[in-house]
């Protein structure tokens, strides 16, 4: 869980976007 609450709370520092 704790992947997905990074990638909303950091979205663009995703490397996957």
């Amino acid at each position: 869980m704790i992947l997905a609450q990074r990638r909303i709370a950091r979205p663009a520092s995703s490397p996957v976007s």
